[in-house]
């Protein structure tokens, strides 16, 4: 199969794959919402949005955290969005690995 040939196979794949991942109500997109994002990783919404909670606190009193505004989550308008492939690397850290954000009493839900 000549390089030309392997290009069409592979367009006409991604094609079809799109089409099926539509017409499934999955996003071809790598930024969805939480809600969309908790169907795609099996995690509710709630520890999604805690974890970008812990992730703004940091942000806005400059620690470290594992979670970074524009790669991991972003905002646009007043709807937050989840890049649900950087996320779930993360989540997917094991705990006693990933970077600890102590908040005040009063920032945790």
């Amino acid at each position: 199969m000549s390089l030309a040939e392997q290009i069409r196979f592979l367009e006409n794949r991604i094609f079809i794959l799109e089409r099926t991942l539509k017409a499934l109500g999955l996003p071809l997109s790598e930024w969805v919402s939480p809600n969309q994002a908790s169907n795609l990783l099996g995690i509710s919404r709630g520890r999604i949005l805690s974890e970008v909670k812990v992730a703004e606190y940091a942000r806005a009193t400059r620690k470290r955290c594992d979670l970074s505004y524009g790669k991991h989550y972003r905002k646009v308008g007043s709807d937050w969005q989840i890049n649900w492939q950087l996320f779930q690397s993360v989540i997917n850290t094991p705990e006693d690995e990933r970077i600890i954000v102590e908040q005040p009493e009063a920032l945790h839900y």
